[in-house]
């Protein structure tokens, strides 16, 4: 059976900083927001923002810099080159938009950004989509007031999820000049917001009811509603930031977690056994807040390959581009115990959060073969690069004409590069005791 590997070259290097016209990005990259330009301080006055990509071996291909100056609908979009808290970037869950979050001003306001009226200047959702164009058109007035917009979640780059110092999480629209509240209890100061399998999570170090928590019950819009702990897990200390829930079993449920805790100065893992969060361990890396991974399973063999960052606070900035791959799986301590550095953020700049790179239009996966290989059958298609195919079976007794009950028999299989790209899967014993056997692909961004 082929397996699928992200590679991961053990570079250390410093990275120059470069400006570039916006270009499309390559499936499989990272993404990080960067604050500082590399020649100016960094202050709490505000300085300019880039997206950059990186290669998941640490090579810088892009920087894109967000707008510094209105331009029709568009606002700036500027960030504090010194709190470590903002900058949080994630994609939307069909794949093909970054979201993130700065301020509506320009570099020669002279405010101190963070202690500014929303009404004053307004806290901006940024979007991003996969040829490199920016949407800057999405400016609120009552959301974060006076305190620090952090992270924006999204499930197609319209319906936008804000959290931030005060406010709670929030919801608005693309193009939206206010937010409605959506949960405040029991915390209002929220860091990450992100959404996995179809539910809205937050991470948060204030008060003692919650750490990692799910936002009422699916994607709420309106509000209130409470967050809830996830079961098992701490409700206080730490300083978690960003976050991933993972399924590395196949089964029903997201069943791992990895969080980016910067007190901890660690990854750290917890798996799902019985209804209940359990922890295994972590993985040593020095004030982490950025966080995101991919999944490879194939071959009997987990392959959870995580990226995460960290950047300065002072008006020098700095920072790291982290990346280790745990092979342990579910419920067991990382394989590693230690991140590897690939890349280093340049004097006057400042690493903040990190995201995969945004796709455009999948293709729809189209299954090329199946082969016998004694019992087992060999499942072999083309699909689009830079989605996630899970391979679909279902037995159906002899005489039935259509099909019914398909369910994944394959972990995740992140599809690398760019489509259409050939790959295949091998079910073992998949003749055994099987009257007929029908194969369909699920993609996910």
């Amino acid at each position: 059976m082929k397996t699928l590997r992200i590679p991961l070259a053990l570079l250390i290097g410093v990275t120059a900083v470069a400006v570039a016209t916006a270009g499309p990005f390559t499936p499989g990259n990272l993404v990080i927001y960067r604050v500082g330009d590399g020649t100016l301080d960094l202050t709490n006055r505000g300085n300019v923002v880039f997206l950059d990509e990186y290669t998941t071996n640490g090579t810088l291909v892009q920087s894109i810099m967000l707008p510094t100056n209105a331009a029709g609908t568009q606002y700036p979009l500027i960030a504090s080159g010194t709190a470590t808290s903002e900058g949080l970037i994630t994609r939307s869950t069909d794949g093909r938009f970054l979201v993130f979050a700065g301020y509506g001003t320009n570099l020669t306001s002279g405010l101190a950004l963070a202690g500014t009226a929303a009404t004053d200047v307004p806290r901006v959702v940024g979007r991003a989509d996969a040829l490199g164009n920016l949407d800057t058109t999405t400016a609120l007035t009552n959301f974060s007031s006076a305190n620090n917009p952090r992270s924006v979640a999204s499930d197609n780059g319209v319906n936008l999820w804000v959290g931030g110092g005060a406010g709670g999480v929030a919801y608005t629209t693309l193009g939206g000049t206010a937010v409605t509240t959506v949960s405040t209890t029991p915390v209002s100061n929220i860091r990450q917001v992100a959404i996995y399998g179809g539910q809205l999570y937050l991470s948060t170090a204030s008060g003692s009811a919650v750490r990692i928590g799910a936002v009422g019950t699916g994607l709420p819009t309106s509000g209130p509603v409470t967050t809830t702990s996830l079961p098992g897990l701490p409700t206080s200390g730490g300083g978690p930031y960003a976050f991933v829930l993972l399924n590395l079993t196949g089964g029903p449920n997201l069943d791992t977690l990895y969080v980016a805790d910067e007190t901890f100065n660690a990854i750290v893992k917890y798996s799902l056994v019985g209804g209940s969060w359990v922890g295994n361990g972590s993985i040593a890396a020095t004030a982490v807040r950025g966080l995101t991974a991919a999944v490879a399973i194939g071959g009997g063999a987990t392959n959870v390959h995580l990226y995460g960052t960290t950047g300065g606070a002072g008006a020098l900035g700095g920072g790291s581009l982290y990346a280790a791959n745990d092979t342990a799986g579910h419920n067991a301590p990382p394989s590693v115990t230690n991140v590897t550095v690939i890349a280093t953020a340049a004097p006057r700049t400042a690493f903040r959060g990190i995201a995969f790179a945004p796709i455009g239009a999948v293709t729809p996966p189209q299954i090329t073969g199946l082969e016998l290989v004694g019992n087992n059958v060999r499942v072999t298609w083309t699909t689009s690069g830079g989605t996630t195919n899970y391979v679909q079976a279902v037995s159906t007794p002899t005489g039935s004409l259509v099909p019914s009950g398909f369910a994944d028999i394959s972990g995740p299989i992140p599809i690398p590069g760019s489509g259409p790209v050939l790959t295949n899967y091998v079910e073992v014993d998949a003749r055994t005791n099987q009257p007929a056997r029908y194969y369909r692909i699920r993609v996910a961004p």
